[in-house]
Protein backbone atom coordinates (compact mmCIF):
# COMPACT_ATOMS: atom_id res chain seq x y z
CA UNK A 1 0.00 0.00 0.00
CA UNK A 2 1.45 3.16 -1.00
CA UNK A 3 1.49 6.63 1.08
CA UNK A 4 -0.24 9.73 0.50
CA UNK A 5 2.16 12.57 -1.86
CA UNK A 6 3.24 15.12 0.72
CA UNK A 7 3.43 17.34 -2.48
CA UNK A 8 0.49 16.16 -5.19
CA UNK A 9 1.27 19.59 -7.11
CA UNK A 10 4.55 17.80 -8.17
CA UNK A 11 4.96 15.68 -11.69
CA UNK A 12 5.12 12.37 -10.73
CA UNK A 13 7.21 9.69 -12.46
CA UNK A 14 6.72 6.13 -12.50
CA UNK A 15 10.34 5.46 -12.64
CA UNK A 16 13.43 7.16 -11.83
CA UNK A 17 14.42 6.63 -15.42
CA UNK A 18 11.78 8.65 -16.63
CA UNK A 19 12.39 11.47 -13.80
CA UNK A 20 15.63 11.23 -15.44
CA UNK A 21 15.03 11.94 -18.74
CA UNK A 22 12.63 14.88 -17.67
CA UNK A 23 14.97 16.50 -15.30
CA UNK A 24 17.42 16.47 -17.89
CA UNK A 25 15.00 18.49 -20.24
CA UNK A 26 13.68 20.71 -18.09
CA UNK A 27 17.25 21.51 -16.54
CA UNK A 28 18.14 22.46 -19.88
CA UNK A 29 15.11 24.44 -20.62
CA UNK A 30 14.86 26.71 -17.46
CA UNK A 31 18.96 26.71 -16.47
CA UNK A 32 18.17 25.41 -13.29
CA UNK A 33 20.04 22.67 -11.56
CA UNK A 34 17.38 20.17 -11.08
CA UNK A 35 17.24 16.37 -8.68
CA UNK A 36 15.03 13.23 -8.57
CA UNK A 37 13.79 11.66 -5.49
CA UNK A 38 11.63 9.00 -4.60
CA UNK A 39 8.24 10.33 -2.59
CA UNK A 40 6.91 8.55 0.31
CA UNK A 41 3.87 8.05 -2.30
CA UNK A 42 5.97 5.37 -4.04
CA UNK A 43 6.84 7.81 -7.38
CA UNK A 44 9.76 9.91 -8.49
CA UNK A 45 9.79 13.76 -8.75
CA UNK A 46 11.45 16.86 -9.36
CA UNK A 47 12.86 19.38 -7.17
CA UNK A 48 15.43 22.04 -7.38
CA UNK A 49 15.95 21.98 -3.60
CA UNK A 50 18.76 18.84 -2.64
CA UNK A 51 18.21 19.68 1.04
CA UNK A 52 14.16 19.75 1.19
CA UNK A 53 12.99 16.76 0.17
CA UNK A 54 13.93 13.11 1.60
CA UNK A 55 14.60 10.07 0.01
CA UNK A 56 11.31 7.99 0.90
CA UNK A 57 13.73 4.70 0.65
CA UNK A 58 15.39 5.55 3.61
CA UNK A 59 13.78 4.24 6.91
CA UNK A 60 14.46 5.94 9.87
CA UNK A 61 17.14 4.80 12.63
CA UNK A 62 15.32 3.57 15.77
CA UNK A 63 18.05 4.37 17.84
CA UNK A 64 17.86 8.38 16.46
CA UNK A 65 14.41 8.41 16.20
CA UNK A 66 14.60 6.92 20.54
CA UNK A 67 16.86 9.76 20.84
CA UNK A 68 14.48 12.61 20.00
CA UNK A 69 11.54 10.62 21.83
CA UNK A 70 13.80 11.02 24.97
CA UNK A 71 14.89 14.72 24.19
CA UNK A 72 12.97 17.56 26.45
CA UNK A 73 10.86 19.85 24.10
CA UNK A 74 12.85 22.28 23.90
CA UNK A 75 15.79 20.93 22.45
CA UNK A 76 12.88 18.90 20.42
CA UNK A 77 11.64 21.89 18.68
CA UNK A 78 15.49 22.96 17.98
CA UNK A 79 15.46 20.07 15.61
CA UNK A 80 12.52 20.68 14.38
CA UNK A 81 14.02 24.25 13.42
CA UNK A 82 16.72 23.03 11.95
CA UNK A 83 14.71 20.80 9.79
CA UNK A 84 12.36 23.36 8.64
CA UNK A 85 15.77 25.29 7.66
CA UNK A 86 17.04 21.97 5.90
CA UNK A 87 20.19 21.97 8.41
CA UNK A 88 19.23 19.41 10.39
CA UNK A 89 21.00 15.83 9.96
CA UNK A 90 19.23 13.43 7.27
CA UNK A 91 18.81 10.96 10.16
CA UNK A 92 17.26 13.30 12.74
CA UNK A 93 15.07 14.57 9.55
CA UNK A 94 14.24 10.97 8.47
CA UNK A 95 13.31 10.23 12.06
CA UNK A 96 10.70 12.74 13.11
CA UNK A 97 8.45 11.88 10.86
CA UNK A 98 8.01 8.54 11.94
CA UNK A 99 4.98 7.65 13.74
CA UNK A 100 6.08 7.72 17.33
CA UNK A 101 7.54 11.14 16.80
CA UNK A 102 4.44 12.76 14.63
CA UNK A 103 2.41 14.37 17.40
CA UNK A 104 5.31 15.53 19.14
CA UNK A 105 6.45 17.17 15.59
CA UNK A 106 3.41 18.67 15.32
CA UNK A 107 3.36 20.54 18.51
CA UNK A 108 6.83 21.73 17.88
CA UNK A 109 5.93 23.15 14.06
CA UNK A 110 2.64 24.80 15.93
CA UNK A 111 5.37 26.43 18.77
CA UNK A 112 7.61 27.22 15.71
CA UNK A 113 4.72 28.78 13.73
CA UNK A 114 2.81 31.02 16.33
CA UNK A 115 6.44 32.19 17.19
CA UNK A 116 6.92 33.40 14.16
CA UNK A 117 3.44 34.62 13.85
CA UNK A 118 4.47 36.61 16.83
CA UNK A 119 7.62 38.21 15.68
CA UNK A 120 5.86 39.19 12.29
CA UNK A 121 3.03 40.88 14.31
CA UNK A 122 5.33 42.50 16.96
CA UNK A 123 8.07 43.70 14.73
CA UNK A 124 8.61 46.45 12.44
CA UNK A 125 11.52 45.13 10.69
CA UNK A 126 13.05 45.59 7.58
CA UNK A 127 11.64 44.12 4.56
CA UNK A 128 14.55 41.51 4.11
CA UNK A 129 13.57 40.32 7.11
CA UNK A 130 10.00 40.62 6.74
CA UNK A 131 10.67 38.51 3.25
CA UNK A 132 12.57 35.59 5.47
CA UNK A 133 10.50 35.45 8.35
CA UNK A 134 7.73 34.90 5.60
CA UNK A 135 9.15 32.20 3.66
CA UNK A 136 10.17 30.21 7.12
CA UNK A 137 6.66 30.71 8.16
CA UNK A 138 5.47 29.20 5.33
CA UNK A 139 8.06 26.14 5.13
CA UNK A 140 6.60 25.80 8.67
CA UNK A 141 2.68 25.98 7.37
CA UNK A 142 4.30 22.97 4.31
CA UNK A 143 5.64 20.95 7.16
CA UNK A 144 2.74 21.25 9.40
CA UNK A 145 1.13 20.13 6.25
CA UNK A 146 3.10 17.69 5.97
CA UNK A 147 2.77 16.00 9.44
CA UNK A 148 -0.71 16.54 9.19
CA UNK A 149 -0.70 13.73 5.92
CA UNK A 150 1.20 11.73 7.74
CA UNK A 151 -1.07 11.53 10.77
CA UNK A 152 -4.07 10.68 8.95
CA UNK A 153 -2.28 7.94 6.73
CA UNK A 154 -1.03 6.46 10.05
CA UNK A 155 -4.55 6.86 11.26
CA UNK A 156 -6.11 4.79 8.37
CA UNK A 157 -3.16 2.15 8.64
CA UNK A 158 -4.67 1.36 12.07
CA UNK A 159 -8.42 1.47 10.81
CA UNK A 160 -7.61 -1.24 8.72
Amino acid sequence: MSRPCPTPYKGRFPSVQDAEFQRTADGIRYGTPLYTYQCTCGAWHLTSDDKRDLPAYEPPDTAVVAHLRALPMTQFIDVVDADAKARAPLAERLALRHPDLLTRWHHALKALRLDINRQLTNHAASPEWRTRAEGYRDVLTGLLTECQTHRAHKTRTRAA
